[in-house]
């Protein structure tokens, strides 16, 4: 949470928000006047963390049940999240992509992940994450850190219990080019 720099009043995008166990503190730290839009492919997932949200009963939780690879949104984001969802997309570059483009200027863009290491000990593992990967989702050789620099030369990357989980960060810079004039409307219509 603290890598996303959000503020009370804020817009957050979770890419892959399954069945929502991020959104409590989405929405604690965006607070009332802030807005959180949660995006996955799984009806189910999405239905689980639709309860969550009926049962808080959040206005300002939008769910979206769609492929992020052809996000739409209506207007742009503060800060987007990819929690542990990152490594299970089946193509990441249309998904990075239209999340960037999704970001406002100055915003930041999270991805919090698990595979092998970049090490020896990752050489080890190797047969096991292989073995792991059949059972769970995710390509355990994802490499957001690599992928994020076609958007941004300024990755930070942090690595946690062995190297096995990190987050990377980039923010969007102030000015871009090839940014669309955001839309008007609700976000997440």
């Amino acid at each position: 949470m603290r890598r996303l720099e959000l503020k009370p009043g804020d817009t957050v995008l979770e890419i892959g928000c399954g069945t929502g166990r991020n959104l409590p503190l989405l929405c604690e730290t965006v607070g009332d006047d802030g807005h959180v839009i949660g995006v996955d492919a799984s009806s189910g997932m999405l239905a689980r963390a639709q309860d969550w949200v009926t049962r808080q009963n959040r206005q300002n939780v939008r769910l979206l049940h769609q492929d992020a690879a052809e996000l739409a949104l209506s207007g742009q984001v503060d800060a987007a999240l990819f929690s542990l969802s990152y490594s299970a997309l089946p193509d990441r570059q249309p998904v990075l992509q239209r999340t960037w483009e999704a970001l406002r200027p100055r915003g930041r863009l999270v991805i919090m992940d698990a595979g092998l290491p970049a090490s020896p000990l990752g050489r080890l593992l190797g047969p096991v994450g292989e073995a792991i990967a059949t059972i769970f989702p995710g390509d355990p050789y994802s490499r957001p850190w690599q992928d994020l620099t076609s958007l941004s030369q300024s990755v930070q990357s942090e690595w946690f219990q062995l190297g096995i989980y990190f987050i990377c960060t980039i923010r969007k810079p102030a000015t871009s080019q090839n940014m669309p004039p955001p839309a008007a409307g609700p976000i997440g219509a």
